[in-house]
């Protein structure tokens, strides 16, 4: 650790020489680190972190589509087939249904009109979610008697005044009016932007098998895998095709896990993109290693000398690379900042209206955490070849020279550079030559 903090304090005072060359280097990386933090960003949001539920990887959209579509869709399914799905064992612990809506809102102090869902009462605990105040469906909630609405944490601020004793208040949806019974998780919209919901009550004219309009979630049993569940899923509408062929056959069911049902669409858009800036930041660690390389030229003698006193090698690798590192650090820092601002400006200014309620742009420790190992990362890989190449001059001849550069050595750190160059060039044309 002292020999740390010595070679620490040896690369701040190195840098503070030399103020142009730290503040050039510090915003090449800046420039890349910034880059990867606005792209990791909606990465870690659409592609890695899960929904906002309990164990949500267990979670399925079951989803039907036809045979003759060429490809896999996410469709609807009709009551008479929910009902057989409900009733499938072993295979899910618990299944629900929704089907989106919109109502005026009224008998509050300024009416609105808003998203929002008609949900069996199964899909609430089959989501996991449980309510802030009063209580989510019941099965006997599910009656054109019963007219009663769960609400979401905004319409209770809003129109409620987040009244602890909102549960027995009433609301009106499109001049009918409706008890509240619970107010939903503070931030959950769910599916989307979505802020009522009330339970989705079966009628004679949603009970034909040719009228698709719930969207189903199913929660997975213990120890049942989803390519299991799925041909079970299959093999139930198979038989529904065959014993109904008037309306089902054609059309079968696929599982989609809904922490993919985004994913599945940009996760190839996103690794493209997490390529570019990986060769954005390939291209700053590259001019950087050239610009310690350069700067490197006029401390040959230095280094001839420390190694002719007997310093080992290593020793002077190891303070290039805590200089290097330090650069890093530096400019990640900064990236950091860059980053954080432009993602926070294209949310706030480019981003729509509608994004999913669950989709939050934010650097969060996850993104945090890659980012100090790209930065860390990019250190060693642009500090790597400048401490090689300056720490194995020629002795007796950068001894000579007054000028403190020998002829072998220049010409080695020469090829050095050269090298780099073209490392820079070939990831710019693919960057160019891609969109094309």
């Amino acid at each position: 650790m002292d020999a740390l903090l010595h070679d620490l304090r040896l690369a701040v005072r190195s840098l503070r020489r030399s103020p142009g060359f730290t503040a050039i280097a510090v915003l090449c990386i800046a420039i890349g680190i910034a880059a990867n933090v606005f792209i990791w960003t909606p990465t870690n949001t659409l592609l890695l972190r899960p929904l906002p539920f309990p164990a949500s990887d267990a979670v399925m959209q079951a989803s039907m589509w036809r045979a003759d579509a060429g490809r896999r869709t996410y469709g609807s399914w009709s009551v008479p087939d929910y009902n057989d799905l409900t009733r499938l064992d072993g295979v899910f612990s618990s299944v629900g249904a929704y089907t989106e809506a919109t109502w005026n809102v009224g008998g509050v102090e300024e009416p609105e009109r808003l998203l929002g869902a008609r949900v069996t009462p199964s899909l609430f605990p089959t989501l996991g979610l449980t309510p802030m105040v009063g209580r989510f469906f019941r099965p006997d909630d599910a009656t054109h008697d019963a007219r009663v609405v769960v609400i979401g944490s905004g319409v209770w601020e809003r129109a409620f005044a987040a009244d602890p004793a909102v549960v027995g208040r009433t609301l009106t949806l499109d001049g009918e009016s409706y008890r509240v019974i619970g107010v939903m998780q503070r931030g959950v919209r769910f599916p989307e932007i979505h802020d009522l919901w009330i339970p989705f009550v079966d009628d004679d004219a949603r009970m034909h098998r040719d009228k698709r309009v719930l969207l189903i979630a199913g929660r997975l049993a213990q120890g049942v895998t989803r390519e299991q569940a799925d041909a079970r899923v299959a093999a139930l509408m198979q038989g529904n095709a065959d014993r109904y062929p008037e309306t089902n056959i054609g059309w079968s069911s696929w599982l989609v896990p809904m922490n993919d049902l985004v994913a599945r669409e940009v996760r190839p858009l996103f690794l493209i993109m997490l390529g570019a800036v990986g060769f954005v930041l390939l291209i700053a660690c590259a001019n950087v290693a050239n610009l310690l390389l350069a700067r490197g030229a006029g401390r040959q003698r230095e280094v001839a000398v420390r190694l002719s006193l007997g310093a080992p090698r290593r020793r002077i690798v190891r303070q290039f690379l805590t200089e290097s590192v330090l650069l890093a650090s530096m400019g990640g820092v900064v990236g950091v900042a860059l980053g954080t601002w432009g993602t926070d400006w294209f949310t706030t200014r480019m981003m729509p209206t509608t994004v999913p309620y669950y989709m939050t742009f934010d650097v969060d420790p996850f993104v945090l955490w890659v980012t100090v190992g790209i930065t860390v990362a990019s250190g060693l890989v642009f500090g790597i070849l400048p401490a090689l190449s300056l720490s194995n001059p020629s002795l007796g001849e950068t001894l000579k020279d007054a000028g403190g550069r020998g002829s072998s050595a220049a010409s080695r750190v020469g090829r050095t550079r050269s090298s780099l160059v073209v490392v820079e060039l070939a990831p710019s044309l693919v960057l160019l030559l891609v969109p094309a």
